[in-house]
């Protein structure tokens, strides 16, 4: 099913697969593949051949991040692997029932340096908008880095995500390591900002 075959693409990102799916005749294929290395020694700041690729993002420590997203495998997702791609960050993830909508919104005034939502989310009898969370916050007088997390990351749709006040763009599809590094830079240019308010 299309639920399905999104939980598995979910999976393929979190552990930085590739996936290929197809039909001959009556026989549906699918195969993963995982690309690892094997490491000899650990590169030092001497070596000028190390490769760059490797280096964590730089993020302050402490680094609050608050995220909201109603599907469980997301959510799963966002709690294990942001504290592994930032380092000493702090992760609370929300988004299981309508009422974590109120909580993550208390969070966020609380205690947040970057706050991620899902641009669709879907409750029972409720339906909410992450661009409509960013503007709450952002009304209420949030400071920090606010991003929109979504499968539906064309041109037209990041234009909608950043016209709501939203500071950047995630891909659903991306990997998690370009996703820290896009935070990274994200929250580095909007910390040198200056705010007026």
């Amino acid at each position: 099913t299309g639920l399905g075959l999104q939980h598995m693409a979910v999976a393929v990102n979190v552990y930085d697969m590739s996936a290929e799916l197809w039909q001959e005749d009556a026989y549906v294929h699918f195969r993963l593949r995982m690309d690892s290395e094997v490491s000899h020694c650990i590169a030092t700041g001497r070596d000028s051949t190390a490769n760059t690729e490797n280096i964590a993002p730089r993020f302050p420590p402490n680094l609050h991040l608050v995220c909201i997203d109603d599907s469980f495998i997301a959510r799963k997702a966002l709690e294990s692997i942001l504290p592994q791609e930032i380092a000493g960050s702090v992760v609370q993830v929300f988004g299981e029932t309508l009422a974590d909508v109120a909580e993550y919104k208390r969070c966020v005034a609380e205690q947040c340096d970057i706050a991620i939502v899902d641009q669709n989310l879907s409750f029972p009898g409720a339906e909410v908008k992450g661009t409509d969370l960013i503007k709450e916050i952002l009304a209420a007088g949030y400071g920090g880095l606010a991003c929109v997390r979504s499968a539906n990351c064309t041109d037209a749709d990041q234009r909608e995500y950043l016209e709501c006040g939203a500071h950047c763009a995630i891909d659903k599809d991306m990997r998690w390591r370009d996703m820290a590094q896009l935070l990274a830079n994200a929250y580095a240019n909007h910390v040198r900002r200056p705010h007026t308010g």
